[in-house]
């Protein structure tokens, strides 16, 4: 979902995710030739992220894990 949402070329990016209680705080850094860049297009239904990420964190409290936050990191080889 990030991946897609993000238009703009890059080598990497990473997603990071703070959740609270009813909310979610969330960062986005993305990285072309080694270097952050900044004002790149990404189209991302933060609705649907919302849900999944509930949906993703109501599963690992199902599991007995407890966690608040995650970071999700991606590098493209051929894009």
């Amino acid at each position: 979902m990030i991946n897609n949402g993000i238009a703009d070329d890059y080598d990497s990016f990473c997603f990071e995710v703070n959740v609270g209680e009813c909310y979610i705080d969330k960062g986005l850094i993305i990285k072309k030739n080694g270097v952050d860049i900044g004002n790149v297009a990404v189209d991302i239904n933060n609705a649907i992220l919302y849900r999944l990420v509930c949906e993703l964190r109501e599963n690992a409290i199902q599991r007995g894990e407890c966690w608040s936050s995650f970071t999700s990191c991606m590098r493209e080889e051929n894009r």
